[in-house]
């Protein structure tokens, strides 16, 4: 009995040498962990040459592509150049863009349309210019409702007159006259330029092609005047 006693005070006397459970750093390492690609150690300088690969290969195709991206500016005959590293927006010479198709800065491109005209400038008008245009070459059997969707889309149209009159040749087709109306003669002047030559019926080989000049006797206004089919 006592013996048991002593065995057990001398190994409760006796330190123990390290706390249990306690592991070494190298146990923590995992070994799958060097096995991976983009894993360096902090001691492997793999990784420091890794990176200045990755640099030059990121530099060089930068520089490929800054001389495929060097085009020459409209007009300037300079090419571009890169400001801080970065690729500039390229400049575009307005002047260049705006003479494309014949259109000049200086004049509103509204002006060049005809239908969105607002008429060109008194001072370059014919001295016997009017605001009532005659039209000639119009079929007999036309209506008003025909020859007024022509001048509809041209600003300053007010309205059409047509105005019968009896062939000169018995049993021949009534003549038409007629008369458009416009709110100026510079608004008349520009629908005659656009509409000078226009075919009526397209479809037919002889249609004839209508002649524009300024009305010098408009004719008749509304009321007594035989207007034609509506």
């Amino acid at each position: 009995m006592s013996d048991a006693y002593w065995r057990y005070a001398a190994e409760s006397r006796q330190a123990p040498s390290s706390i249990a459970g306690k592991r070494s750093r190298s146990d923590y390492d995992v070994s799958g962990v060097h096995d991976l690609p983009s894993y360096f150690p902090h001691d492997d300088d793999r990784g420091g040459l890794r990176v200045i690969r990755d640099t030059e290969s990121l530099d060089a195709s930068y520089e490929r592509y800054l001389r495929s991206a060097q085009v020459s500016s409209y007009g300037s005959g300079q090419s571009t150049r890169t400001i801080g590293g970065r690729i500039p927006n390229r400049a575009i010479d307005d002047s260049h863009v705006a003479n494309i198709g014949g259109v000049d800065r200086g004049t509103n491109a509204k002006d060049k349309m005809p239908g969105l005209s607002s008429g060109r400038a008194d001072h370059s008008l014919p001295p016997d210019a009017t605001s009532t245009l005659f039209v000639e070459g119009l079929p007999s059997n036309c209506t008003r409702r025909e020859v007024a969707h022509i001048f509809r889309p041209f600003v300053g149209y007010k309205e059409v007159r047509l105005v019968s009159k009896e062939s000169r040749q018995p049993g021949g087709d009534p003549l038409v006259l007629c008369f458009v109306d416009f709110m100026s003669p510079a608004h008349a002047a520009t629908a005659m330029e656009a509409l000078q030559g226009y075919k009526f019926d397209e479809l037919d080989r002889n249609s004839v092609n209508l002649r524009f000049q300024f009305a010098r006797y408009p004719g008749a206004r509304s009321g007594g005047v035989h207007r034609g089919k509506r």
